[in-house]
Parts: structure tokens; C-alpha cells; sequence
């Protein structure tokens, strides 16, 4: 099945892993062009970031960096399977890695109302 993420948003469920920044509090807004995929997030512990990669077969293999509370700089890649869920939203489950320290974990984020949010 495809999946299309264009102007999708996505809130943090949960997040395990060492040293994981991305939390309940971070929000992903995604846009999509073909395979090609992008994504701004902020929020909780994360302060600016950015997304892109490719979309294949239901995956998207991403890079992303960002800069935390405390003004790091931090970067790495993941592979996130999109999945439909019984309300007819998607989420996703992403297996990310660091590369700029070590450390990786699994990261479960649903889709959300962009409007129903908090403006910030």
C-alpha cells in the first residue's frame, strides 16, 4: 500500500533509546514530492530540525539534524515505516541511529489535526 505524507503532521508518542532528544512535546510537519520527503520538527528538547529522504514500499530512509535546547548540534539517519492505524490516521516507527554520537534507539510517532494543535 502507499502512503503519502505530504502535509502530514506527527506528534511523539514515545521515544527509548541513549540520549534521545525527539520526546512527547516534539512535532513533525512532513511534505512529500514523489519519492522524494522532507520534514521540519521542534519542540520538548529539540529547538530547530530538519528531514529529508526518500520514500519507498511504505519506508522513508531519512537524515536528520537538529539543534537542541542547549544549542548542540547533533545529526543522524533512520528508517521510518509508515503504518495505517484503525482510525484511519497514520504513524510511524522509526529506527534511528545517531552520527553524531553514539547512541540509537526506536521512535513511535502518530498523525495529529495540524489545527487542532497549540499555536506556538
Amino acid at each position: 500500500m502507499k502512503y503519502n505524507v505530504d502535509n502530514k503532521t506527527f506528534r511523539v508518542l514515545k521515544n527509548d533509546g541513549p540520549d534521545a532528544e525527539a520526546d512527547e512535546n516534539t512535532i513533525f510537519v512532513f511534505k512529500q514530492y514523489g519519492s522524494f520527503v522532507q520534514a521540519n520538527y521542534q519542540g520538548g528538547r529539540i529547538k530547530v530540525g530538519r528531514i529529508v529522504g526518500h520514500v519507498r514500499n511504505g519506508h522513508m530512509n531519512v537524515r536528520y539534524v537538529h539543534v537542541n535546547r542547549e544549542n548542540e548540534l547533533h545529526s543522524g539517519h533512520s528508517r521510518m515505516n509508515i503504518q495505517l492505524r484503525g482510525d484511519g490516521k497514520m504513524q510511524i516507527i522509526e529506527e534511528w541511529e545517531w552520527d553524531s554520537r553514539s547512541g540509537k534507539g526506536i521512535l513511535l510517532m502518530k498523525e495529529v489535526c495540524s489545527k487542532c494543535l497549540p499555536s506556538s
